[in-house]
């Protein structure tokens, strides 16, 4: 297992957390049977030669055309992932970017939410969707916490663990508030634009009471210097 990974080569529990299916539970259930040394057994701590362990891959793998009913087989298949592994899982290990497995899940619960809105699949996101992935959300970090995260831990990018949560935690929030904030925001216009037309009437008004007030004072000069 040690010449893994190589370049376009991935090991069997990468292998199986790619496929997003049965077949990683099976491989780790099977590694706990083998009658073979630690170093020998299926290592879910290799990486890939983009840094990403089996942790990482999973957290990318499983595509659904329900976004609710795909981030619930990703958060299943997660819980078991880290209880199953948990007394071997180096879980503060970093990808190429310097993300942690906890990073890679949010990154990819945001890239999923977009893809969503943007080609509408099936069906689009509603507000209920966005509280039960934010429920979600907030399950992931006390998962990883409890096993052990670092949640000081950044990226390239100079993200955090923590601070990834609380990005992804008021992105989701603003989808919620969204329709309010734009219901708001439109009746605030509809308000506006009532406002100005009212205005614009009242000066049409003063404007037409001050010209029909001028030609009654034209008129009535007019009477007065005819000759009795």
């Amino acid at each position: 297992m040690s010449e893994f990974p190589r370049q376009g080569k991935f090991t069997p529990l990468q292998v199986g957390a790619i496929w997003c299916n049965d077949a990683l539970k099976a491989l780790l259930n099977l590694r706990d049977k083998l009658d073979i040394s630690i170093e020998d057994k299926p290592d879910p701590n290799l990486k890939d030669s983009n840094g990403n362990t089996t942790g990482h891959l999973l957290a990318n793998s499983c595509d659904s055309r329900e976004y609710i009913n795909e981030i619930y087989i990703n958060n299943r298949k997660m819980k078991f992932f880290l209880e199953k592994t948990k007394s071997y899982l180096d879980i503060n290990l970093q990808n190429n970017d310097g993300d942690t497995i906890l990073h890679s899940v949010f990154k990819n619960i945001l890239r999923r939410i977009a893809q969503f809105k943007r080609v509408g699949l099936n069906r689009s996101l509603n507000i209920q969707d966005y509280k039960k992935i934010l429920t979600h959300i907030d399950d992931y970090k006390k998962l990883f916490k409890i096993y052990g995260l670092n949640l000081k831990l950044k990226n390239k990018e100079g993200i955090s663990a923590k601070a990834a949560y609380k990005n992804i935690h008021a992105k989701i929030t603003d989808l919620i508030e969204e329709p309010k904030r734009k219901a708001e925001e439109a009746k605030k216009k509809a308000e506006e634009a009532k406002k100005r037309a009212e205005e614009a009437a009242k000066k049409r008004a003063e404007e037409e009471g001050k010209k029909k007030t001028q030609e009654e004072s034209k008129k009535s000069k007019k009477e007065t210097k005819k000759p009795n």
